[in-house]
């Protein structure tokens, strides 16, 4: 306990228990008497220098200060620092202060302040009952342990009290992101909160939903969404809820260098985002299955949203297409690079050999093998699609995230 580690001083002539008690107790039945007097001198010197409490009530500033003078009566004449529960039951105040916003620092003084009428009060009410100098030195060495052992409590409640603040700040802010991402949130509800998390109610926003790349941590991933739209005088409302990065902002973010994957849905209102927010996970899916550090669209994957759900039709084209050409052996690579450059390069041997650095006679020789192994015409617009189908789906089977 705090009491068992104060020392009484030892003054040369350190008086008993007995005249102790006598002494000493005149001078706490003069505090007793002027309470209320000593309270309105410790709130009226708070208020000339502590303008963070101009939002605390007269009543409750002088509450305390009535609990600071109660404290110091029972530590005179208990003779003694007060036990962890008498501290915790003197340091009360921080924790409500905390809850208005008032610093530690702040609390401290405005204590320090009020122990220090207490203290001149006392001092001056013993040299008038003519107490013998050893009580009056040991009252003040008493007063001066106790504040700063209410002090030390005082600021590990603020501090307390500050972190389940926070944690409780924390916890609300994701349960209403939570809420608006799957729809669970009432639209008064988000009239109300909304600007609190600066979302504006009439503004239509887009759904995020996003997962860090490998080595770097959601938070990272967070810091780089909201740097983004900070970027172009905007917020993006991100956290994250079971590891993944989730939030909504007026636009996609734009990230040259992504730290991950994110998944964008369409601009919704605020009341209605769920169905943004399940077009941004499939979106998230697909690309984190083809492996695609970015921040992509529903538009910006196109075809290979369908590519990673049609697995029977996928597998039909593979083994179509790409299949007939293991007779190449080692040779297919080169054969399958040709065919996937002649469809990104529009159908056009010329370009093609260009994008490939290979002479156009290469590319006709590798394009007719293709075509004489599995029989197909790369010419045919349709065909063309089919391998591109059958290429996407053999590289997701092959090199992609897993299937989520």
């Amino acid at each position: 306990m705090v009491g068992d580690l104060y020392s009484p001083p030892a003054p040369r002539r350190r008086v008993d228990r007995a005249t102790w008690d006598r002494e000493i107790r005149p001078v706490v039945a003069r505090l007793v008497a002027c309470d209320d007097q000593v309270a309105d001198t410790a709130l009226g010197a708070l208020r000339k220098v502590l303008p963070s409490y101009n939002d605390v009530s007269d009543e409750a500033l002088r509450s305390s200060a009535l609990r600071n003078s109660a404290s110091a009566r029972k530590t005179l004449l208990a003779r003694r620092l007060p036990g962890d529960r008498e501290l915790a039951e003197a340091a009360v105040a921080a924790g409500e202060r905390a809850d208005q916003g008032v610093y530690v620092q702040d609390v401290l003084t405005a204590y320090r302040l009020s122990i220090h009428q207490i203290r001149e009060f006392l001092t001056e009410a013993a040299t008038v009952a003519g107490c013998v100098p050893a009580v009056t030195l040991e009252m003040v060495q008493l007063l001066w342990a106790l504040a700063d052992a209410v002090g030390v409590r005082l600021a590990t409640v603020h501090r307390d009290a500050e972190i389940e603040i926070a944690r409780h700040g924390e916890r609300q802010r994701a349960e209403f992101l939570r809420g608006l991402v799957f729809g669970s949130v009432a639209p008064a509800e988000i009239r109300r909160l909304g600007p609190a998390y600066h979302l504006t109610p009439d503004v239509r926003y887009v759904a995020l939903r996003g997962r860090p790349a490998p080595g770097t941590g959601p938070g990272e991933l967070v810091r780089a969404i909201a740097a983004a739209a900070r970027a172009v005088g905007q917020h993006a409302f991100v956290d994250i809820l079971e590891g993944d990065v989730v939030g909504v902002a007026p636009r996609p973010p734009a990230l040259d260098d992504c730290p991950g994957i994110v998944g964008v849905g369409p601009p919704a209102d605020l009341t209605a985002v769920e169905p943004s927010f399940a077009t941004a996970s499939r979106v998230l899916e697909v690309a984190e299955r083809f492996g695609r550090p970015g921040v992509y669209r529903l538009e910006d994957l196109s075809l290979r949203v369908a590519v990673a759900a049609e697995d029977e039709l996928g597998e039909l084209l593979v083994r179509r297409y790409l299949r007939p050409l293991e007779k190449l052996g080692a040779r297919s690579g080169a054969v399958l690079e040709t065919v996937a450059a002649f469809i990104d390069n529009g159908l056009s041997v010329k370009a093609t050999a260009e994008a490939l650095d290979v002479h156009q006679n290469t590319v006709r020789y590798r394009l007719g093998r293709f075509e004489e192994l599995t029989g197909a015409t790369l010419e045919r617009p349709v065909t063309a699609f089919e391998v591109w189908w059958a290429m996407q789906r053999d590289w997701l089977t092959s090199h992609g995230g897993p299937n989520l």
